[in-house]
């Protein structure tokens, strides 16, 4: 029974675990975020419109043409994994700000039959858990893209082999 379980944990999570540790190349027409320092004091976003080995050009989201920039400048290059819904961060800041409050509320009232620390401890779990609802919607609503660095492009090593040419 034990190896029956062993193999069928090993088939199915073996596959996912190789397929994610593949990450592909940026292709042209990826949604990119590059930090140059020099170039630009923020991260610059685009789409990713050429890679040659002395440079990267994007098409920022500004309007502006092409941006060519030299890769000795970059500093990181990450590829956009889309829209994120941010269910568990808003779930957690949600049941922090209750528990807080809660526990507030409950120290405020006057001391029942309970006592006083019976009323921050039911305080804070009743509005703990509205803040935890409350929360978890807000975090599903909200969306934010998110990013993974790209394979390849770690340039803390264009630096140092671009003046070596």
């Amino acid at each position: 029974m034990r190896s029956a379980v062993v193999l069928l944990l090993s088939v199915t999570l073996i596959p996912d675990v190789s397929f994610a540790a593949q990450t592909p190349e940026p292709a042209k027409g990826d949604r990119v975020r590059l930090s140059a320092p020099s170039v630009h004091a923020s991260p610059l976003i685009g789409v990713l419109v050429d890679v040659t080995p002395d440079s990267v050009r994007i098409d920022p989201d500004q309007g502006r043409a092409g941006l060519a920039i030299p890769r000795r400048d970059l500093g990181r290059i990450e590829v956009s994994t889309g829209p994120q819904r941010l269910t568990f961060k808003g779930a957690g800041v949600g049941l922090a700000i209750g528990v807080g409050t809660g526990a507030l509320m409950g120290a405020m009232m006057e001391p029942g039959i309970a006592g006083r620390s019976g009323n921050v401890f039911v305080g804070s779990i009743l509005i703990g858990g509205i803040g935890l609802a409350i929360g978890t919607i807000v975090g599903t609503l909200h969306r934010a893209e998110g990013w993974r660095s790209a394979p390849g492009f770690d340039c803390g090593d264009c630096r140092t082999t671009a003046g070596q040419e």
